[in-house]
C-alpha cells in the first residue's frame, strides 16, 4: 500500500470513530450529581442551561409552591428561579425576580 492510501484509510477510520462516539453522547455530564439531587427535591423540576456569566453551571428551576401554607386545599403555583453555581463550598446565586431574572441569567 502506498503512504497516501494508508493516510487516507487512517483519516477515514478516525472520522468514523469520532462520528460513532458523538452519536452515543448522553449530553451534559452531571459532576457530583448536583442536577440529579436538585431534581429529586419534592416539587422541583430542573433544566441545566449553558452558563452565561462566570459560573461553572446554571440551572433553571420550576418550584411548585402552595398558595397558602396554612390551607393546602388552596392550590399551588409554579415559581421559576435561576441557580448560578460554581462549587458547593462557596455561596450560590439564586435569582427569582420575575422577568428581570431571565434578563440577568440568559443571553
Amino acid at each position: 500500500m502506498s503512504n497516501k492510501r494508508i493516510i487516507f484509510w487512517l483519516i477515514g477510520a478516525l472520522s468514523g470513530l469520532m462520528f460513532i462516539s458523538c452519536a452515543e453522547s448522553t449530553g451534559l455530564e452531571d459532576p457530583g450529581g448536583l442536577r440529579e439531587r436538585i431534581g429529586n427535591l419534592k416539587g422541583v423540576t430542573v433544566v441545566e442551561l449553558v452558563p452565561y456569566y462566570d459560573f461553572d453551571r446554571e440551572f433553571l428551576l420550576d418550584i411548585e409552591q402552595p398558595l397558602d401554607h396554612q390551607d393546602s386545599s388552596a392550590g399551588t403555583f409554579t415559581q421559576r428561579a435561576y441557580l448560578l453555581h460554581n462549587n458547593e463550598s462557596g455561596p450560590i446565586v439564586m435569582a427569582s425576580g420575575g422577568y428581570s431574572a431571565a434578563m440577568i441569567c440568559m443571553k
